[in-house]
């Protein structure tokens, strides 16, 4: 909007003709507090540039489900279920192999991912978990990767409590 004489409307002149906005800001700041008023309703997005949202956290203690194995593998099931792929990682190469040997061993399509696959490895692996042939990469230091694929729908943190990881 523009004023009659053609200049751009003031801050005030165009709050004058808009009773309701949702403001956006990439970094808001005084000027947006004062813009909301003395009770802001205010809601905090983190959007990835890839556009994925932030996921839900949820840390689940197995000890007293004997252990991760099952809980992980129902976990997985149902995302299978629902077309979507899983991540989990794990503190060495040798537990990401065990690990996705056993997966393997119960019906689910996995494969390890580590510092001993190369890179055009990778880069196959990774096309073939987006495409739906796997539906879970294991591996170790995979956070670190700074992987954001919009088809995983569960990233699993194994030993999150120890050191290293």
């Amino acid at each position: 909007p523009s004023a009659l004489d053609n200049r751009p409307l003031t801050g005030e002149e165009v709050w004058e003709r808009v009773p309701q906005a949702v403001l956006v800001s990439a970094t808001p700041g005084a000027e947006m507090a004062l813009l909301c008023g003395p009770s802001p309703r205010v809601t905090e997005l983190v959007v990835r540039p890839t556009g994925i949202p932030d996921p839900h956290v949820a840390v689940v203690d197995v000890a007293p489900l004997g252990g991760y194995e099952d809980h992980l593998l129902a976990q997985i099931e149902a995302r299978v279920a629902r077309r979507e792929r899983t991540l989990v990682t794990c503190i060495t190469k040798a537990s990401a192999e065990a690990l996705s040997d056993f997966l393997s061993g119960h019906g689910v399509s996995s494969i390890a991912l580590h510092s001993g696959v190369k890179p055009l490895e990778r880069l196959r692996l990774l096309a073939q978990l987006r495409s739906g042939e796997l539906d879970v990469l294991v591996g170790c230091n995979l956070l670190r990767e700074g992987l954001d694929l919009p088809e995983v729908s569960l990233v699993c943190v194994l030993n999150a409590d120890k050191q290293g990881l």
